[in-house]
């Protein structure tokens, strides 16, 4: 997270992540309803996460993503096995990923772009002008949901849009409507707009299936079933020669 300094989850985050109580049981109890009430409220669209999980079950969408059997099939395994997937996070992992992990990372971030401006200003000769061109020379989509609560999305974007890339190789898609997580093929055809915007892209297994649909928000942003069943792939084939195939060392 490039603007994670600049963030409702670093100003949030930290408070809660370094909580400390004389009392281990207030601790604990503390941490567990900050974490609750006001960490992830920040990565929820408003309510739509539950909206589109109710869609889904009904079989009324699915992301766009999800637009062939093996992804639905895959999706159906994570959906057995998320007691086992979202674990609760101690304060000690917590405080871990956002001073190591993302506070880390940002101050390396911020480090890198000191060096491309420097290679760009006019009056010093400094800076790593290999990068600077690479940077302009790459072509780059960036996406962004309108009410992003975790992070000042739209600000960054502008900001990598201007002084990172800061040229015609780059494009800033905005999804309306949509907050941290919904970027990620929730409220918009990812698949589609990567198409779009990388055109060389292969037809691959990678990118099979139905891709042209738009999200509907009559199913809150989610697309039509790309086999227009009216009732969801069968349990039964979620483990199916077809749908899946073990990892074997």
């Amino acid at each position: 997270a490039t603007c994670y300094l600049r963030s409702n989850l670093y100003e949030i985050g930290q408070t809660i992540a370094n909580f400390q109580a004389p009392n281990h049981i207030i601790s604990f109890a503390k941490y567990l309803y900050s974490l609750t009430t006001e960490l992830v409220p920040l990565f929820l669209d408003e309510g739509k996460a539950i909206q589109q999980l109710m869609a889904i079950i009904a079989s009324k969408g699915l992301p766009s993503v999800v637009n062939n059997s093996v992804r639905e099939a895959y999706m159906g395994r994570v959906a057995f096995d998320l007691p086992n997937r979202l674990r609760f996070m101690p304060q000690v992992t917590l405080k871990w990923r956002l001073e190591q992990w993302l506070e880390y990372g940002c101050g390396v971030w911020g480090n890198t772009l000191t060096r491309v401006q420097a290679a760009r200003d006019p009056n010093t000769k400094s800076g790593d002008n290999y990068l600077s061109v690479f940077l302009q020379q790459l072509k780059t989509l960036i996406v962004a949901g309108e009410i992003d609560s975790t992070l000042p999305s739209l600000d960054e974007a502008r900001k990598l849009e201007l002084e990172v890339f800061g040229s015609d190789n780059v494009r800033v898609h905005i999804v309306p409507g949509a907050g941290h997580a919904s970027t990620c093929g929730g409220s918009l055809n990812l698949v589609q707009l990567l198409r779009d915007f990388f055109p060389g892209l292969p037809a691959n297994a990678i990118f099979s299936g139905d891709t042209q649909q738009a999200p509907d928000e009559d199913i809150f942003g989610l697309v039509p079933r790309y086999d227009g069943a009216s009732i969801g792939l069968s349990p039964l084939l979620y483990w199916s020669a077809d749908n899946y195939r073990q990892w074997e060392e």
